[in-house]
C-alpha cells in the first residue's frame, strides 16, 4: 500500500511539473479552436475578446500583437514603455506598449492568452481607420499549429498536429524569428531558392525582394523581367513607403508544397526579403506548425495553375481625398522618363470627373473601376495644371 501511494505521489508530482512547464497562455487540455474570418480588401478580419471587450482584429502573421490607443483607453490600460517598429512599408517609428490580462480567440470554444504584452497603435492611424481594434500577430502563437482554409473561411488553432491530417508531401522547411514570424524556404523557379516571410497581412501571392532580382542576372530561364517601374511599395502602419525602383516579374514555374503555379505575374518589393501573402489561400490550405517549425501548403488542385494576367502601366493609391499615382511602369528603364510624377492626382477617367473619396472607402475597395483594357486619365499636378495620360493594361 505504501508503494502504491508513493507511485501515485510521483505521478501527481509529474503532473504538476507538466502543468508548470506549459508556456504562458497555454491551456492544460488539448486545444482545438475554429476561428472564422472574413476577407476585407486582402486583410483577414477576426473577432477577439480583450479583457472582456469584444472587437474586430486583423489576423497578421507578419506582425506582433497590437491594440489601438482607443481600445487601450476604453480598457483603462496604462502604458509600460515603448518599442521601435519597422512596418511592412519599411517605415521606422516608435509605439507605446501595454499589458493585456486576457485575449480570447474563438466563439463557442476559445483559446486564452494571458498576461501578454501588446503594442499600442496611435489614434487616427490607418489601421484604426480600417474599422478594426488591433492586430492579432504571430508572437502570441508560439507552440501552436494554425490551419487556414479559405473554403471554410476559418483558422484552426490547435496544439495537436495529428488532428489536422496534413499531407507530408506538402511539408516545407520553416524557421521563425524573435517575434515568431514564419519564414518558408521556397523555390521561385530555375533553382532560385529563397527564404520568404508568410505574411497574412499582405494580399500578394509571392513578391520577391528587389535585391534578389538585381542579383539574379538575365540568364535565369524560369524567372523573367517583364517591366521596370518606380514608385511606392505600398502603405504600412507608418504611412506610404518611399519611392524606389521596382521590377515586374514572371515566375514561369513556381512551386509551393503540392501546388504548381505557371506564369505568376508579380512585382518586386523593396530590400532583400521575399514575401508570401493571402492570395495563396485561393489555391490551397496553409498549415503553420510553430511547435516543430514546418510549413504545409496543400493545393486544392493537382493540376498546374496558370496565373498570368496583364498589368496596368500605372499604380494607384489614395491621397488627400482622391486617387493619386503611386507607381509608373514601362518596358525599359529609359521608358520611365516622361511618365507621370508620383503623387499626381487623378481628376477624371474618360472625361468623367472623380468625386472625393474617404480613406475608409479607399481601403475597402478599388479606387478606379475600369473594365476595359485602356482609358484616358486626366491628371493634375500639385500646381493645378492638368494633362492627359493613356492608361493601358497589357
Amino acid at each position: 500500500m505504501r508503494q502504491v501511494i508513493s507511485n501515485l505521489a510521483v505521478r501527481l508530482s509529474l503532473l504538476v511539473l507538466t502543468l508548470l512547464l506549459l508556456p504562458a497562455g497555454r491551456m492544460a487540455a488539448a486545444v482545438f479552436v475554429r476561428l472564422p474570418y472574413e476577407m476585407v480588401n486582402g486583410k483577414m478580419i477576426i473577432n477577439a475578446t480583450v479583457d472582456g471587450l469584444r472587437g474586430r482584429f486583423v489576423f497578421d502573421t507578419g506582425a506582433p500583437f497590437y491594440i489601438t490607443q482607443t481600445w487601450a483607453d476604453s480598457l483603462k490600460h496604462a502604458t509600460i514603455g515603448s518599442q521601435g517598429i519597422i512596418d511592412a512599408a519599411g517605415n521606422e517609428f516608435s509605439v507605446s506598449k501595454t499589458t493585456v490580462n486576457e485575449l480570447l480567440l474563438g466563439d463557442s470554444t476559445t483559446v486564452a492568452f494571458r498576461n501578454i504584452k501588446a503594442n499600442v497603435i496611435p489614434k487616427g492611424n490607418i489601421v484604426e481607420r480600417l474599422g478594426v481594434d488591433g492586430i492579432v500577430g504571430s508572437d502570441i502563437l508560439t507552440g501552436y499549429i494554425l490551419r487556414i482554409d479559405s473554403r471554410q473561411h476559418s483558422i484552426i488553432i490547435t496544439d495537436d498536429l495529428s488532428r489536422l491530417h496534413v499531407s507530408l508531401r506538402a511539408k516545407m522547411a520553416m524557421e521563425t524569428n524573435g517575434q515568431n514570424i514564419p519564414f518558408v524556404t521556397v523555390n521561385l523557379g530555375g533553382g532560385l531558392i529563397e527564404t520568404a516571410m508568410f505574411d497574412s497581412g499582405d494580399a500578394c501571392l509571392v513578391s520577391p525582394g528587389f535585391d534578389l532580382v538585381s542579383e539574379m542576372g538575365t540568364d535565369n530561364q524560369a524567372v523573367s523581367i517583364q517591366g521596370y517601374g518606380r514608385g511606392s511599395n505600398g502603405i504600412g502602419m507608418g504611412g506610404a513607403s518611399s519611392v524606389t525602383d521596382r521590377v515586374r516579374l514572371l515566375l514561369k514555374d513556381f512551386r509551393m508544397g503540392t501546388a504548381k503555379f505557371r506564369n505568376v505575374s508579380t512585382v518586386s518589393i523593396g530590400g532583400s526579403g521575399t514575401r508570401l501573402g493571402t492570395a495563396l489561400l485561393d489555391y490551397g490550405v496553409v498549415t503553420i506548425d510553430f511547435q516543430h517549425p514546418a510549413f504545409y501548403f496543400e493545393a486544392f488542385s493537382s493540376q498546374p495553375v496558370d496565373l498570368y494576367k496583364p498589368a496596368w502601366n500605372l499604380d494607384i493609391t489614395y491621397g488627400q481625398g482622391y486617387p493619386v499615382v503611386s507607381g509608373v511602369w514601362a518596358d525599359s528603364k529609359e521608358g520611365l522618363d516622361g511618365m507621370p510624377a508620383i503623387g499626381d492626382r487623378i481628376a477624371a477617367v474618360n472625361g468623367v470627373a472623380l468625386k472625393p473619396v474617404s480613406l475608409e472607402e479607399a481601403l475597402r475597395g478599388n479606387l478606379l473601376h475600369i473594365k476595359d483594357k485602356e482609358a484616358t486619365l486626366t491628371l493634375a499636378k500639385p500646381s493645378g495644371e492638368t494633362y492627359a495620360f493613356h492608361l493601358i493594361r497589357k
